[in-house]
């Protein structure tokens, strides 16, 4: 399911004793050392990509391990990587876990993410059933594409009224984010494999000639207040409050990347409203 690396110490091939035996409401479950190592970089990978705080990720698996019998757990986590060492009845067990894709704050799915992880400790399930829970969060959680056209066009209409633009430059704003929603769900498509800051640019560039297109066809339309309506659906304002929390809660390395990125963000978001200005001039 996921790019998964494991070392187990002691020239041990397979740990068949099981690392915890849960007899908590009448059940008795068996796993292995593997399978718990495996579960818990599960349910902290997911956490990372929803947004959730490297410091939880780091504390979700730590006690995740020590539910199914660990007695030692010792794990680092920053955006890219988590890599685990518990010891389970004298057998030390590494796995370590790649962190591919984009990361996309989904604060309900980490709420659902939380809830999970705090069933496995209490109920310790086999693997086949947390990653059943898992792929079940997915689906339940999967936003609509109406709701998600809703916001862009909502966020943008509004955005452009408080910063002064009028009901037209608003309905305007309105009819761009919607277009700009449509051509980050067509690029976000796993098929396309299309990079992020590429995606971004292409995005961005659009509105802005579309605003700035509005604006010569339009009689009193303000190309500025469209631009700057349109484009907050793509500021990474939560990324960039997610970086301050990472460093003032002391994960300097976690903060800094999350930093970096959103830099990185914003430049890839003005190129390309600034190549649309260069290309078709401003009003």
């Amino acid at each position: 399911m996921r790019n998964n690396k494991f070392i187990v110490s002691k020239n041990v091939k397979d740990v068949i004793k099981p690392a915890s035996i849960n007899e908590k409401n009448g059940l008795r479950t068996k796993i292995s050392a593997d399978e718990a190592a495996f579960i818990s970089l599960e349910i902290g990978e997911h956490i990372l990509i929803c947004g959730g705080e490297v410091s939880r990720v780091e504390d979700t698996v730590r006690r995740i391990c020590t539910a199914y019998g660990a007695e030692s757990v010792d794990v680092f986590a920053i955006m890219s990587f988590i890599i685990l060492t518990a010891e389970f009845d004298g057998v030390s067990v590494t796995q370590s876990r790649r962190i591919s894709g984009d990361r996309v704050n989904n604060f309900y799915r980490l709420e659902k993410l939380n809830n999970l992880s705090r069933t496995i400790c209490c109920s310790c399930p086999v693997k086949r059933e947390v990653i059943r829970n898992i792929d079940d969060i997915y689906k339940s959680t999967e936003q609509k594409a109406a709701l998600h056209f809703t916001g862009f066009a909502l966020t943008a209409s509004g955005l452009t009224l408080f910063f002064g633009g009028t009901l037209v430059d608003s309905l305007c704003s309105g009819a761009i984010a919607l277009f700009m929603c449509m051509l980050t769900r067509f690029f976000a498509r796993p098929v396309l494999a299309v990079n992020r800051l590429i995606r971004e640019v292409v995005v961005c560039f659009s509105g802005g000639v579309m605003a700035i297109l509005f604006a010569k066809l339009g009689h009193g339309i303000n190309s500025d207040k469209v631009i700057i309506g349109s484009l907050m659906n793509v500021v990474p304002g939560v990324s960039f409050t997610n970086s301050l929390r990472d460093l003032l809660g002391g994960d300097l390395m976690t903060g800094v990347f999350r930093l970096a990125e959103v830099l990185i963000d914003a430049v890839a978001i003005a190129s390309g409203y600034a190549l649309a200005i260069l290309l078709l001039g401003s009003m």
